[in-house]
């Protein structure tokens, strides 16, 4: 495969998940994750995780990378090593909770990206991988279950005022029951 192959297979699997969710994430969060990645047999942390991770790989990682392959002092070797030293471990790890179709198109980037022939491919075929990326987090913050967290909420002056003032009354004093 070429890495012209590769960013057209990439683009139109990002198509492919425009208004789709994409059938990796759909089993993850039913909780089929083949790897048995989680805490307790719970996929909750495994999406929070996979989650997170997406958005490193996908913004934060990326986004570095690109913006230095736009800076001429790093040269088209520098970037294939930044590439895969910040791509690898995530890409990986997004892999073994069940992102399968992510970890698959990043082998396939890596398997090509050291016989890229000019910066040009580098940034198409990075930026093609970043958009899949970056449509997956969107993904998973559309069907991650936020609510499950709506009973930890955030406390007001007023409200630790209250919590305050109850645990400074001291403990409780437990009422001894009657014994005949």
């Amino acid at each position: 495969m070429t890495w012209q192959e590769l960013e057209r297979q990439i683009q139109e699997r990002t198509k492919a998940i425009w208004l789709t969710e994409p059938e990796d994430l759909v089993r993850l969060r039913n909780g089929v994750v083949d790897s048995g990645a989680g805490s307790y047999g719970s996929v909750f942390t495994t999406l929070l995780f996979a989650q997170s991770e997406i958005r490193g790989l996908a913004y934060y990682a990326s986004t570095a990378v690109l913006n230095l392959a736009r800076d001429s002092s790093f040269s088209l070797e520098q970037l294939k090593k930044m590439a895969r030293a910040h791509f690898a471990y995530r890409a990986g790890f997004l892999n073994y909770v069940g992102l399968h179709e992510l970890g698959g198109l990043y082998q396939e980037y890596f398997a090509l990206l050291d016989g890229l022939p000019d910066r040009e491919a580098f940034v198409r075929l990075t930026q093609a991988i970043k958009s899949y990326g970056a449509r997956l987090h969107l993904w998973t913050e559309h069907v991650f279950p936020w609510g499950l967290g709506a009973h930890l909420v955030q406390q007001s002056p007023a409200g630790a005022k209250t919590v305050l003032d109850q645990v400074s009354r001291g403990r409780w004093k437990p009422v001894p029951y009657m014994t005949k």
